[in-house]
C-alpha cells in the first residue's frame, strides 16, 4: 500500500493511524470506528461503506478487510 489518500502521506499514517479519520465524513466517522472495533473484537471480516473527503466533495468508499491478531 503506497497511497492512503491524496492528503495523507503513508509515513504520517504509520505514525498515527487515527489521521485517516480526518478525511472521513463527519456523519460516517462514528459508524466506521464502531465497525472497525467490532470486526477486531469478533475477528470477522469487515465490510463497510462510508464517505471520504476528495477535494471539496465526498466520495463513497467500500472497506473490506480482515483483522489480524
Amino acid at each position: 500500500m503506497k497511497i492512503i489518500h491524496p492528503e495523507i502521506k503513508l509515513n504520517d499514517w504509520l505514525k498515527n493511524p487515527y489521521i485517516g479519520f480526518t478525511v472521513v465524513h463527519p456523519e460516517d466517522k462514528e459508524d466506521v470506528q464502531k465497525a472497525i472495533i467490532k470486526s477486531v473484537r469478533v475477528e470477522k471480516k469487515l465490510c463497510h461503506e462510508y464517505r471520504v473527503k476528495h477535494n471539496d466533495d465526498y466520495k463513497w468508499h467500500a472497506l473490506n478487510a480482515m483483522p489480524l491478531k
